[in-house]
């Protein structure tokens, strides 16, 4: 082996490769398009707003064509570490708890109907995304989804959906939406501020500008939301973000949460802060006088977990107990020929642990609270030299870093609302596991370029003695 031919070597490792490029290119075969579009209508729901798509069930269809493209081009689908994460393992036991519950609950039929329908699809989206990060540039477009879907949501928010007052009150909020409500698009628009965030600092040009513009028409959105629980979860999520990006410099950190609070104030409609005052005195708020108000949901709610510790009432049986069962006690002390609602937990914990008991609200805790500690562990056993590193490992540092502040933020705004069986939970946590399965890929690569001894040009032969043949 000569001296040209060792140089062709050094040349062609996969390290030396990935360092020449600044930021990491988006992968869109087969299979990351169609999950790509899975997420943009995940989170968006676009397709609702126009009644003929909708009827399609374009979610479902998009889910059986990844599956055929996953099964049809192993090559191109990670199966091999579908289950090796901890994320994959608890959502898999997380599916399997809920299915024991509807056994065990108050209404088999009710749970059946909701798993086939609804809940199996969330699960197996979450497996087939998951399955289509194979290292940090699948991790990286199929996050850029997330970017696009939530932009999407916040146009809609702005200029497709009405902001209008309710019967009886002086506050302007968006009414009319589709299957999110002005509580729920809280939560979806929160887990994808840092996300954009995340890739703003990956990117250059027009896409970098795009990112800023998702973040300001967040803010919006979620001004005209008129939601109290997005602007806790955004004054928390806010506060996370300005004291965890230690490798942001501080001007940059302002101005992140500043470009929010800025397009919120401009944009919050009539009464809107008036609404936002009554934070401060819980007590003469409907929420804590009603019967149906989320301090008597959640009396009610504990109630039923003490009825059923382990299985719980069975996945969406919630609103039934508290019109239909005896357990309730709204429903023992009725009156007939009056109104009885069949109300929501309007928290997710709450829901999680009356509907599946302690055991699905454990696995809920670890995969929410314990994916923020498993991602901050993560970053700390990161080699430092990934800080200043490639693209990649550039990518994959920062998001153990922006991941976590998403999880922060779904677990904040979802004390008060419904959101345990939906699909932004699964994508934020298919993420996470995605991340663990790129970043454990890359060291192993890694460390086999740095085990692997380089070759070398023979040194020259004494006159008279010759080489052999190579």
């Amino acid at each position: 082996m000569d001296s040209q031919e060792v140089t062709q070597l050094l040349d062609t490792r996969p390290a030396d490769r990935r360092s020449r490029a600044r930021y990491l290119p988006l992968v869109l075969d087969g299979l990351r398009i169609t999950l790509f579009l899975l997420v943009i209508i995940n989170v968006s729901r676009i397709h609702q707003s126009v009644k003929m798509i909708g009827a399609m069930r374009p979610g479902l269809l998009v889910v059986l064509v990844a599956g055929v493209f996953a099964v049809l081009n192993p090559r191109k689908a990670n199966r091999r570490d579908l289950f090796k994460t901890t994320e994959a393992k608890l959502i898999l036991a997380l599916f399997i708890v809920a299915c024991l519950s509807a056994v065990a609950g108050i209404s088999l039929g009710n749970s059946v109907k909701f798993i086939i329908e609804r809940y199996s699809k969330v699960v197996i989206a979450s497996f087939l995304l998951l399955a289509g990060i194979r290292h940090a540039r699948d991790l990286y477009t199929l996050m850029w989804a997330y970017v696009i879907g939530s932009g999407t949501l916040a146009y809609m928010a702005i200029f497709m959906f009405k902001v209008t007052k309710r019967f009886g009150s002086n506050v302007a909020r968006l009414q009319e939406l589709y299957t999110f409500d002005s509580n729920d698009i809280g939560v979806v628009l929160m887990v994808g501020i840092p996300i954009a965030l995340l890739l703003a600092r990956h990117t250059s040009g027009i896409r970098k500008w795009f990112c800023f513009l998702v973040v300001a028409a967040i803010g919006v959105a979620m001004a005209r939301s008129g939601s109290r629980g997005t602007l806790v979860g955004l004054v928390g999520t806010g506060g996370v973000l300005l004291m965890a990006l230690k490798t942001v410099p501080l001007w940059k950190r302002v101005t992140f949460v500043g470009v929010i609070g800025i397009a919120l104030v401009a944009a919050a409609p009539p009464g809107y802060w008036e609404q936002m005052q009554t934070i401060l005195g819980l007590k003469e708020d409907y929420n804590w006088t009603s019967k149906d108000g989320r301090r008597q949901l959640l009396f009610r709610g504990l109630g039923y977990m003490a009825h059923y510790p382990l299985t719980g009432l069975g996945i969406d049986n919630f609103g039934r107990a508290e019109c239909l069962s005896t357990l309730s006690e709204k429903v023992l002390t009725h009156v007939r020929g009056t109104g009885l609602k069949c109300s929501a937990p309007h928290n997710t914990y709450l829901q999680v642990g009356a509907e599946t008991g302690l055991s699905g609200l454990t696995i809920w805790l670890m995969l929410i609270f314990g994916g923020i500690k498993r991602l901050r562990v993560m970053r700390r056993r990161l080699p430092k030299a990934w800080r200043a590193g490639d693209a990649e490992q550039r990518f994959m540092y920062d998001a153990t870093l922006y991941l976590p502040i998403a999880l922060v933020g779904f677990a904040i705004t979802t004390v008060f609302v419904t959101f345990a069986w939906l699909d932004i939970a699964y994508i934020a946590i298919a993420y996470q596991a995605g991340l663990t399965i790129a970043v454990r890929k890359r060291l192993a690569q890694d460390l086999a370029t740095q085990s692997v001894p380089v070759a070398r040009a023979p040194a020259p032969a004494p006159i008279g003695v010759a080489l052999p043949a190579t």
